[in-house]
């Protein structure tokens, strides 16, 4: 019984979640706030990881050209409260960079063992046409729910309306949710 957890909204219950968390170059862009779409991704994820129940275990991969696990860590985390002083200031210390590769990201949690209970996908940019399929096909066997985030404004409406349908998708497929995210928290 690890109960819930909330990330930009978006509600998951179980005990194991997984964040597969964009930190691509484009994550630098200035929000409404004030802040930087990474420094409000950022507070978003101390504050959901902060509100999990001690007997809940997190995940949390960065993805841009490359994956990189918070911290190093390629396993569960159990959410005490020391581990999760050691996610806050693990998770201040990424930066920015690259492009938008979702996919290696999902290779990480979909090697978790035992699987996540919940999936969050968040993504401030495109990504090839071909991911919502390689992620259904990776996520084929275990029906995992995938809560889907499009963070921030796009400067093409075009690009806006293909990553909101490709999210729409993934989110779909699985049984998850999809949430636009403007970025006018303070």
């Amino acid at each position: 019984a690890g109960g819930g957890a909330s990330f930009f909204g978006l509600e998951a219950q179980g005990r194991r979640f997984a964040y597969i968390v964009d930190r691509s170059a484009s994550m630098n862009a200035d929000t409404p706030s004030g802040r930087t779409r990474m420094e409000l991704t950022q507070r978003e994820l101390d504050r959901s990881i902060d509100a999990l129940l001690e007997s809940a275990e997190f995940f949390v991969v960065f993805y841009s050209d490359r994956a990189t696990p918070l911290g190093s860590r390629r396993m569960w985390t159990d959410a005490t409260e020391r581990k999760k002083l050691w996610a806050r200031r693990e998770l201040y210390r990424v930066y920015p960079d690259g492009g938008t590769r979702p996919i290696t990201g999902f290779d990480q949690v979909f090697a978790l063992r035992p699987p996540p209970d919940a999936i969050y996908f968040m993504t401030d940019g495109r990504f090839l046409h071909n991911v919502p399929e390689e992620i259904t096909r990776m996520n084929d066997r275990e029906m995992i729910p995938i809560h889907c985030i499009m963070f921030g404004d796009f400067a093409n409406s075009g690009d806006r309306n293909e990553v909101e349908r490709m999210m729409r998708k993934i989110a779909s497929d699985s049984g998850g949710s999809f949430a636009r995210v403007r970025g006018n928290q303070p």
